[in-house]
């Protein structure tokens, strides 16, 4: 299943910033429909599982980039946020139910079309 605001919001951010995907899950994005990303990380190729730290590590020297520079993207605060921001990148948490923030969450949103915005200003 695809979130209505995620066609929309990749459409935005493409252009603008290099996106990836990293997941324990077996899903590829193009099979979805979403061509938008330029890197594909999944546990099951990478011998890796989110939340290890090492999953980043491999995911920002695959990337060319310092961990700081990188952000993830995701629902599960400590597997996707903790994790990322433990490894040194930035995390922003999806809260489309809009549960009460975590004090340990510093980036939140409800609605990925407000990533762009995020990005922008952060």
């Amino acid at each position: 299943m695809v979130y209505p605001d995620v066609r929309p919001a990749l459409d935005a951010l493409a252009p603008r910033h290099r996106l990836g995907v990293v997941s324990n899950g077996n899903s590829y994005p193009h099979t979805l429909g979403l061509g938008h990303f330029r890197e594909v990380f999944l546990a099951q190729h990478v011998g890796l599982r989110n939340p290890d730290p090492a999953l980043y590590a491999h995911v920002a020297r695959e990337v060319g980039a310092r961990p700081e520079a990188l952000v993830m993207v995701g629902d599960p605060v400590g597997q996707d946020v903790l994790a990322a921001r433990e490894a040194g990148w930035q995390a922003v948490w999806v809260n489309r139910e809009g549960r009460e923030v975590p004090p340990e969450v510093t980036s939140s949103v409800a609605d990925l079309r407000d990533l762009e915005d995020l990005l922008r200003d952060g």
